[in-house]
C-alpha cells in the first residue's frame, strides 16, 4: 500500500499493488526505494524482498512523482516602496515528466497585514510544467506612510501533486519600512571629538572607569590589567598625558575609581574573588591615606554628593564551580571626619539577608533569583549605584537579577528590592534586529521579552522627584557548572503558544536567550522567551520604581540609518562586521552620566559594542528626545576607540579651560577619548522668579493652552522658543491685563523656553510639554 504522508497528521491513500502478480511472490519482508538518479533506467524503482517465495519483485514508480517542491530561500527582504516581490519555488532532485502543482498559502507567522501592507491570494496554485524545475509567485507590496517597525508575513506549501514537499516548505518575506526614523531636530548640543590617549595595550582592558579632580586637573582611570590607577594630566584637554600610576596590587584587583575634592577612592577585589574586598583612599599624587574592608567583589565606588560618605556595590559573584557564593552587599564608609582618620569603625555593611524570607514573593514579582542553592542575599549581585541629590537614598542595580535595591544611606538599611520587569518586543517601537546571518537589517517585532538588566545607572531630579536612568546592557550567568544562556533554536517551544515555532526559530533561532525563565508551567517546554538586555536606555521613577520611559529600538534604528555607521550596524567591539552582535545584545548600552545646561538635563549613554556615545535630552522624563551620536572608532583600520566602559562629564566651571568635556574610558582599545560638549549659545540666564510672572501649568499638556499669570502692573511681552532659540509663538498684554493665554496647538512634546519681558526686567524659564 502506498500513502501520501506529506501531512503526517492526515495521510492520504494512493495505491495498492499486490506482489502475487504471477503467484510467485509471497510475503513481502523488506522494501528498498531507488531514486531516479540512482536507478539503471533513470526511473524511480521500488524493490521488494519476499520472504516465503524467496523472490525479489521490482516495481517501476510511474513518472508523475518527481523530486521535492520547496521555496528557493527561507526568507527574503523587500523595501516598502517596491511594487512587487517574486518568491521562487524550485523542484529539487529532478524535473517532472508531467505537471507538478502545489498550493502556496499565507501563513499565520506575520506582523504585516493583508491587504494593507501586501496583496496576495489566500491560496494560489503554482504549476511546474513538464521539464521545468523553477516556478514563482508574485506578491504586491503596498506602500503606506505610517512610521512602523519592519514587518513580515509568511507563506507555506500545501497539497503537492506528482511530487513531494521539501524541507523548505515555508518562507518569510520581510518588508523594510521607509517612513520611520529617529527625530534629530533637537541639536542644542553636540559632541566634538578632541583627542584620544592610549593608557595601555589594546585588548588589555586598561581603561575601564574614569573620574576627574578639578583642583589638580587630573583624570584617574582604573586599569584592571595592571591593577593600578592611571593618573592623567588633563590641564591641557587637547593633549592629556599619562603620569605615574597608583599601584593597588597589594590589595588585589582594581574595579572602579571615584574622586571628590582631592580624595581618590578605589574599589578593589580580593585575589580570592569570593573573599571580602577593599576600599582604599589616596591623595591625587598617589599616596595611600587609609583603607577599609568592603564586601565581596566591590564592583563600583562612589561618593555621596556632599562627599561625606563613600559607597561600594559588592557583587559577591560565586566561584566557577558555584561551591562558594558570597552574599551581595553594599558598603557605606563615613568619611566626614577626614579620610586619613577612617577606620573600620566608620564602615557600615548593608546586609541583604533580610530579603531571604521574601524569596517566593520576590520571584513572583519578577526578581530573578536563580543561582544553584543560593539564598536571596547570595543571589543578589549589586553592581552599580545612583544616589539622590541629598545623598540619603541609594539605588543599586543588580544586573543579573534585573532589579534595583533601594538603600537608606543614613540608616545603612536595604529597604526594598524593585523588579524592573520585562520589555515586550512584540510592541510597535520596541523591535530588534535579532539575527546575524541574513546580511539585511530587520528591526522587527517578535513574541519575545527583553530583560532590561542595566549595567550603569544615574539619577537626576525633576520637580522634586528623583528619576533613575539605566543603560540596559544585559548579562548572563556563565560558570563552569551553571550556564543560563542558549540559542532560541535549541528551545522546545510550547506549540499552543507558538503555533509558528518553526518559522520563529528559522528566522531568529540564533538569538541568545535564557533557559532560566520562560517555562511557566514547568513541563519542559517554553511558553515565554526572554532575551538579554533592552538595547535601550530607560527612565524609572525613583519613588515607585515604575518605568516612565524606554528608548525602545531608537538606538538600533538610528545607527541603521546613519551613513557612517549603518554599514557596521551592530558590529562587536573588536571587529567591524555588520550584525555580528544582532543575535546577542545589539549595541549593548553600558555606561551613563547626566549633565545639565541651561536648565535642561542630558543623558550620555556609552554603547559598548558598536562604540560611541548617544546623547538624549531627558528634561521631561516621560518624553526624552535624541540629541547627538558620536563615535571615534576608526572604520579604516578597525582601530581607534573601542568599547566605552566608563564616562565622566567635566563641565565648564570645573574644566581647565572653561569648556565642557566628556571623557570616555574605552575598555578594549585601552584608550580614553576626549569630546568637547558644544552647547548652543542660547541658554537660560534668569528664572521667572525674578519677575511677578508665573506659568500654569508647567509641565504643560500637549495641545492645551497655558496661562502666564502676571501679578505686576506693566506691559508684558512673551516669546515661546525652541531649545535652540527659534521663536514658535509670541503674545503680549498691555498694562493692567493680568494674564496671557499662550496657544500650544500643533507643538510637539519636548522642552521649550519662555522668554518674558516686563518693565521689571527680562527672564527665561523652561517649559516642558508632555
Amino acid at each position: 500500500m502506498v500513502y501520501d504522508v506529506t501531512d503526517p497528521n492526515a495521510p492520504i491513500f494512493v495505491q495498492y499493488v499486490s506482489t502475487k502478480l504471477s503467484n510467485a511472490d509471497y510475503a513481502p519482508e523488506g522494501l528498498r526505494f531507488i531514486s531516479s538518479d540512482d536507478s539503471p533506467n533513470g526511473k524511480p524503482l521500488l524493490v521488494v524482498a519476499n520472504e516465503v517465495s524467496s523472490t525479489v519483485s521490482v516495481f517501476e514508480i510511474a513518472g508523475e512523482i518527481t523530486g521535492e517542491v520547496e521555496f528557493a530561500l527561507a526568507s527574503q527582504t523587500v523595501g516598502e516602496d517596491a511594487a512587487t516581490i517574486s518568491v521562487d519555488l524550485v523542484l529539487a532532485n529532478g524535473t517532472p515528466d508531467s505537471t507538478v502543482t502545489v498550493d502556496v498559502v499565507l501563513g499565520t507567522f506575520a506582523t504585516a497585514d493583508e491587504p494593507t501592507d501586501f496583496s496576495a491570494l489566500a491560496s494560489e496554485t503554482v504549476s511546474f510544467s513538464a521539464g521545468s524545475s523553477v516556478a514563482s509567485v508574485t506578491v504586491t507590496i503596498n506602500e503606506d506612510t505610517d512610521p512602523e517597525n519592519d514587518e513580515y508575513f509568511s507563506m507555506r506549501l500545501e497539497n503537492v501533486t506528482n511530487s513531494f514537499l521539501g524541507e523548505e516548505d515555508a518562507h518569510t518575506v520581510f518588508i523594510i519600512d521607509n517612513d520611520r526614523s529617529v527625530d534629530t531636530s533637537n541639536n542644542v548640543l553636540s559632541l566634538e571629538y578632541i583627542t584620544s590617549l592610549n593608557i595601555g595595550v589594546a585588548g588589555d582592558d586598561a581603561a575601564e572607569i574614569v573620574d576627574y579632580d578639578a583642583a589638580s586637573q587630573k583624570l584617574f582611570v582604573a586599569n584592571s590589567e595592571r591593577n593600578q590607577i592611571e593618573i592623567v594630566d588633563f590641564s591641557t584637554p587637547s593633549a592629556p598625558t599619562v603620569g605615574t600610576p597608583i599601584d593597588v596590587s597589594s590589595f588585589g584587583g582594581i574595579n572602579s575609581v571615584a574622586v571628590y575634592n582631592g580624595v581618590v577612592a578605589a574599589a578593589i577585589e580580593n585575589d580570592d574573588k569570593q573573599a571580602d574586598g577593599t576600599i582604599a583612599f589616596y591623595d591625587v599624587n598617589g599616596s595611600l591615606l587609609s583603607s577599609v574592608t568592603a564586601g565581596a567583589l566591590p564592583d563600583m565606588v562612589t561618593f555621596t554628593p556632599d562627599g561625606t560618605k563613600v559607597l561600594t556595590a559588592n557583587e559577591g559573584e560565586p566561584s566557577d564551580d558555584y561551591s562558594v557564593d558570597p552574599e551581595g552587599s553594599v558598603t557605606i564608609v563615613d568619611v566626614s571626619g577626614g579620610v586619613a582618620n577612617v577606620t573600620q569603625a566608620n564602615v557600615t555593611q548593608v546586609s541583604l539577608t533580610s530579603f531571604n524570607a521574601q524569596e517566593a514573593t520576590l520571584k513572583a514579582a519578577g526578581v530573578r533569583i536563580f543561582g544553584p542553592g543560593a539564598t536571596v542575599a547570595m543571589d543578589l549581585e549589586p553592581e552599580y549605584i545612583a544616589l539622590s541629590d541629598d545623598g540619603d537614598t541609594a539605588w543599586v542595580a543588580c544586573q543579573e537579577n534585573n532589579a534595583l535595591i533601594v538603600v537608606n544611606v543614613a540608616n545603612g538599611i536595604a529597604m526594598d528590592v524593585v523588579p524592573l520587569g520585562f520589555k515586550d518586543h512584540s510592541v510597535p517601537g520596541a523591535g530588534l534586529d535579532a539575527e546575524d546571518r541574513s546580511g539585511e537589517i530587520r528591526i522587527a517585532n517578535y513574541p519575545i521579552f527583553g530583560m532590561y538588566m542595566p549595567d550603569a545607572i544615574a539619577s537626576y531630579e525633576v520637580a522634586g522627584t528623583t528619576y533613575i536612568v539605566s543603560a540596559n546592557e544585559g548579562d548572563a550567568r556563565e560558570y563552569d557548572t551553571f550556564e543560563e544562556e542558549d540559542r532560541l533554536a535549541d528551545l522546545d517551544l510550547d506549540e499552543t503558544v507558538f503555533p509558528d515555532a518553526d518559522l520563529l526559530q528559522e528566522n531568529i533561532g540564533r538569538l541568545t536567550i535564557t533557559t532560566v525563565d520562560g517555562d511557566t508551567d514547568g513541563d519542559g517546554d517554553f511558553e515565554e522567551i526572554y532575551a538579554f538586555g533592552g538595547r535601550s536606555f530607560s527612565i524609572w521613577n525613583g519613588n515607585s520604581g515604575a518605568l516612565v520611559y524606554d528608548s525602545g529600538d531608537d538606538m538600533e534604528l538610528y545607527i541603521s540609518q546613519d551613513p557612517t555607521w549603518g554599514p557596521f550596524f551592530n558590529s562587536t567591539d573588536d571587529e567591524l562586521e555588520a550584525k555580528n552582535r544582532s543575535d546577542n545584545k545589539g549595541p549593548e548600552p553600558e555606561a551613563v552620566v547626566i549633565g545639565e545646561w541651561g536648565g535642561a538635563q542630558f543623558a550620555f549613554i556609552g554603547l559598548e559594542r558598536i562604540g560611541g556615545v548617544m546623547v538624549y535630552d531627558i528634561s521631561d522624563p516621560v518624553a526624552p528626545s535624541f540629541v547627538d551620536y558620536a563615535n571615534s572608532r576608526d572604520t579604516a583600520t578597525d582601530g581607534g576607540d573601542l568599547a566605552p566602559e566608563g564616562l565622566v562629564l567635566i563641565q565648564a566651571a570645573n574644566s581647565p579651560d572653561g569648556k565642557d568635556y566628556l571623557v570616555v574610558a574605552n575598555e578594549v582599545s585601552s584608550t580614553i577619548t576626549v569630546y568637547e560638549v558644544a552647547v548652543q549659545p542660547f541658554s537660560v540666564e534668569d528664572d521667572l522668579a525674578s519677575l511677578p510672572v508665573r506659568i500654569y501649568p508647567n509641565p504643560a499638556i500637549e495641545g492645551v493652552d497655558i496661562e502666564l499669570l502676571n501679578s505686576g502692573n506693566s506691559e508684558m511681552q512673551v516669546s515661546l522658543l525652541t531649545i535652540d532659540g527659534k521663536e514658535v509663538r509670541r503674545a503680549s498684554a498691555p498694562i493692567g491685563v493680568g494674564n496671557i493665554s499662550l496657544n500650544l496647538q500643533g507643538l510637539a512634546k519636548g522642552m521649550y523656553l519662555i522668554e518674558v519681558s516686563t518693565e521689571e526686567g527680562r527672564a527665561v524659564q523652561r517649559l516642558v510639554i508632555r
